[in-house]
């Protein structure tokens, strides 16, 4: 088993594995939520598709492990091997040894399902989008030791769990057995070079992306296509869009509570918080304002606190709507252009603020 510090940062899967590499490597910390903040929050995708599932996409952020290793690893400064696809064996055996040649390795998707140390959803419910770090092995007990963002201690799964909780396949997220083995370079960044870099590139791909289905132009069209979701669609390809739209304003995804048909689901335990994460990244810039004594940066924080709470109201005006207690969702339009906005001014802001500082 390689030892190396952890630390628990609740909700942060694809990351927190990362950032506890980040700090075996370079002896510091990120702060919390940076890596997922610079590489996945805030962002807006609009994807329109005839013959998936659901017809009309929106993701309020980008949640892709491979999209966001993509993003930060030159910022950081480390590459990355991923193997998917193979069988079980192959790839317990190859996490192996990496684990031999001293690289902890990071795991995912895993269904929640078969983690038996999440008593909560362990056989109870299908939450097929986790990561772990694997830290060791013990082949005479076949269990892996591993770091959970959950968790505080080092867990272990033994070898039929993982088989089964690493059996994901979710087209355009993850195939079966993925693994990822981190390697960083000599010149791996200070956490304020990191966050320069990835905030100036984060603005830039939100005003200005490479093509339209991406950023403030991309929630533009949203806005302007809503209402005629309703005459381009049969109702249930309708509801089933507008589920999904509702869905991911939540961190971590999930359906708000008035909405949520599984009965062996403790409601309770649900996070509500329908911001698609816009609180996180305000706290996040709030942060590295005091940190690194930049205040015109909470100028943005409070931009995107104010975003995050418009899109808690659109989530709570669909959800009406979904369960037949509001006629129509009319006023929707209205409140995506004031978020396109608001959130346009944060970026550019914060655009103006660093461009000088990245010198």
């Amino acid at each position: 088993m390689i030892e190396m510090l952890h630390k628990k940062c609740d909700f942060t899967c694809m990351w927190n594995g990362v950032e506890d590499l980040y700090e075996w490597k370079t002896g510091n910390r990120a702060p919390e939520y940076l890596f997922f903040a610079l590489s996945g929050f805030c962002s807006f995708v609009y994807l329109k598709q005839k013959n998936a599932e659901c017809k009309k996409m929106i993701y309020w952020s980008n949640g892709l492990t491979k999209k966001m290793y993509d993003f930060m690893k030159d910022i950081v400064g480390f590459d990355y091997k991923v193997v998917e696809g193979k069988e079980f064996e192959y790839a317990l055996k190859i996490a192996k040894k990496s684990i031999d040649s001293g690289n902890p390795v990071v795991m995912g998707a895993l269904d929640m399902y078969e983690l038996p140390y999440y008593e909560k959803y362990f056989k109870k419910i299908h939450i097929p989008i986790h990561h772990i770090l694997m830290i060791g092995y013990d082949d005479k007990e076949r269990k892996i030791f591993l770091n959970d963002c959950g968790k505080n201690e080092v867990q272990e799964l033994g070898y039929d769990c993982l088989e089964k909780a690493w059996n994901v396949d979710l087209p355009g997220f993850s195939k079966k057995n993925t693994l990822f083995i981190l390697k960083f370079n000599e010149n791996i960044k200070s956490v304020e070079e990191i966050f320069v870099s990835g905030l100036l590139k984060k603005c830039e791909e939100n005003l200005n992306p490479p093509v339209s289905i991406f950023g403030i132009i991309a929630m533009r069209k949203f806005g302007k296509e809503i209402l005629k979701w309703k005459d381009e669609l049969n109702d249930e390809d309708y509801r089933k869009a507008l589920l999904h739209l509702v869905e991911y304003t939540g961190f971590p995804p999930s359906l708000p509570v008035g909405l949520i048909e599984n009965n062996n689901i403790d409601k309770e335990e649900i996070p509500e918080n329908h911001k698609a994460a816009r609180d996180k990244f305000s706290e996040v810039l709030k942060y590295l304002a005091n940190t690194f004594n930049i205040p015109k940066l909470e100028e943005s924080a409070e931009m995107f606190q104010k975003s995050g709470i418009m899109i808690e109201n659109l989530t709570k005006e669909i959800t009406e709507y979904l369960k037949g207690d509001k006629m129509n969702i009319n006023t929707a339009p209205k409140i995506i252009e004031e978020i396109a906005n608001i959130e346009e001014k944060a970026y550019i802001n914060i655009k103006n603020i660093l461009k000088d500082r990245s010198k």
